[in-house]
């Protein structure tokens, strides 16, 4: 029965997996563009400047600084939402242990979202005079 128009009742066709083309090429393809432009950018200068924090680039104004370093704070702040969100949710369906666990992993992952933006492991490494692994397992 492929190539239904409507479901049954005379509602269109819910979307699944099954299809997931119209959803996944654009996606991929930004995706692909974004890693294609990065290489290019890492090919042309030192690629540890695409890790670094923008703010310590001491003032280099290529755009590309710290791209990687932003990519990880964004993903970082998608995952605590996704987590709160899914938190509350489950909170409102009766499902209080997911719940939990839920805002836990969210608060778990804040922490590292707060570390990644502020590089709370470097200051401390230098407030503590520890190593920046010692620091970054504090934190």
């Amino acid at each position: 029965m492929t190539g239904r128009t409507t479901a049954p009742g005379g509602r269109p066709p819910r979307r699944s997996w099954n299809t997931p083309g119209p959803v996944l090429v654009p996606l991929g393809v930004v995706w692909l563009g974004g890693l294609v432009i990065l290489a290019v950018a890492a090919q042309r200068t030192d690629p540890q400047v695409l890790f670094f924090d923008p703010a310590f680039s001491g003032g280099d104004p290529r755009w590309y600084n710290g791209a990687i370093s932003q990519l990880g704070v964004l993903a970082w702040s998608v995952a605590v939402l996704s987590a709160g969100w899914s938190a509350w949710f489950a909170h409102h369906v009766g499902r209080p242990k997911a719940a939990r666990f839920l805002a836990r992993g969210a608060i778990a992952t804040s922490m590292l979202l707060l570390d990644d933006l502020f590089l709370l492991h470097g200051v401390a490494s230098s407030v503590l005079a520890v190593p920046k692994f010692v620091a970054a397992l504090v934190v």
